[in-house]
């Protein structure tokens, strides 16, 4: 399921959901649902590869100052713009919202319409785009599980517990 993660964990609420794994969620301390930093993802910036920055084997939060950033925004859900925001401090920046999927966007990078930020496991190769990480301390983002406390199913568990083994072996 792809959306928001507003929307994720109101459908986990609903219990639509058995767990997310999701980013740029804040601490839910709840006593509905257990929540457990499984990894860090690092952060890259996919640019089409004519861009001049397009040879560096390493980007900083300053040089998104000197890009067109576009991300993926739905329903007024800013959690991931703040996100950033937060990290590029007082840096200014210009960055355009979207309504669209993530191949679409990535498909906008390839047009040469901006650059966007991506995570590392996210990344799959595509002619005319390459992806550089950022390396700056704050260049990764936590990856945290989430499902109902109470929630028993064998098979969520058995998920989490490969998701877990994958998390420590990467």
């Amino acid at each position: 399921v792809e959306a928001s993660p507003t929307e994720l964990h109101r459908d986990l609420n609903e219990r639509s959901l058995d767990i997310i794994f999701s980013t740029y969620l804040t601490e839910l301390v709840s006593d509905a649902n257990q929540q457990e930093r499984l990894w860090e993802e690092p952060i890259v910036i996919a640019l089409q590869d004519s861009h001049p920055f397009a040879g560096r084997s390493e980007l900083h939060w300053a040089d998104l100052g000197h890009l067109k950033l576009m991300m993926r925004s739905h329903g007024g859900d800013l959690t991931a713009y703040r996100a950033i925001v937060a990290r590029m401090g007082d840096r200014s920046f210009q960055c355009d919202l979207h309504d669209v999927s993530r191949g679409a966007l990535i498909e906008l990078v390839r047009l040469g319409l901006g650059a966007a930020i991506w995570f590392a496991s996210a990344v799959v190769p595509r002619d005319g785009i390459v992806f550089g990480p950022i390396v700056d301390d704050n260049g990764e983002v936590g990856i945290d599980g989430i499902w109902p406390r109470d929630d028993r199913n064998p098979l969520r568990h058995r998920l989490l517990s490969l998701v877990r083994k994958h998390a420590t072996e990467r």
